[in-house]
């Protein structure tokens, strides 16, 4: 009897058999992931930026916000008439107790009283919409205020005998955190109508 041909044939069924031998179920080792779907961390923030939250910290500690020499709680709305004229736009906004003044070309906004007395001064200036959250966090701290304005966000600072406060818009243009739409600063005795038994504005 030849049995060379049925060792072969075993031989040729059982390389068969370990070739087509894999645990079900077995899947492809994981891919690493696409450099583009891992999220980002958001980015310190730069010296310059750290340098610009100082000035806006040293600024509001006098009443003060930067790229504007006039200080809330001392200067009156007279005082701004006669240095850089008329506003582009005068509203009164009861819930804020009292009436803003637009600058537009110089992207300030005052808060006054009745008695002319400025109690809030606010920059939308290119230089502080390049900040996010993250970076005032970082160099200011936990803010010992928080409140959100609708689609806003708004952090605020004790500031000495005054208030530092970012309004923030949503993330936007591909970025992961809020944005600063403005910065205030802002004096609550000068709200204050004791006359009407009004508190002023508070936190």
């Amino acid at each position: 009897m030849n049995i060379k041909p049925i060792l072969v044939l075993a031989l040729v069924m059982a390389m068969m058999a370990m070739a087509g031998c894999q645990t079900p179920g077995q899947s492809a080792p994981p891919q690493a992931a696409e450099p583009g779907n891992t999220p980002v961390a958001p980015a310190s923030p730069t010296r310059e930026e750290t340098a610009l939250l100082q000035e806006i910290a040293r600024s509001a500690q006098a009443g003060k916000v930067i790229n504007c020499d006039f200080a809330v709680k001392s200067t009156t709305f007279d005082d701004i008439e006669k240095t850089w004229g008329e506003p582009a736009q005068l509203q009164y906004v009861g819930a804020a107790k009292g009436t803003y003044a637009t600058y537009a070309d110089r992207k300030i906004v005052f808060g006054f009283n009745k008695g002319m007395q400025v109690f809030e001064v606010r920059t939308s200036a290119g230089e502080v919409q390049k900040l996010a959250s993250g970076d005032v966090k970082e160099v200011l701290g936990e803010p010992v205020m928080f409140r959100t304005l609708g689609s806003q966000q708004m952090f605020g600072y004790q500031a000495g005998d005054y208030r530092l406060e970012f309004v923030f818009n949503p993330p936007a243009d591909g970025r992961s955190e809020p944005a600063v739409d403005h910065i205030n600063v802002f004096y609550p005795a000068g709200t204050v109508n004791m006359m009407a038994d009004d508190p002023g504005r508070q936190w």
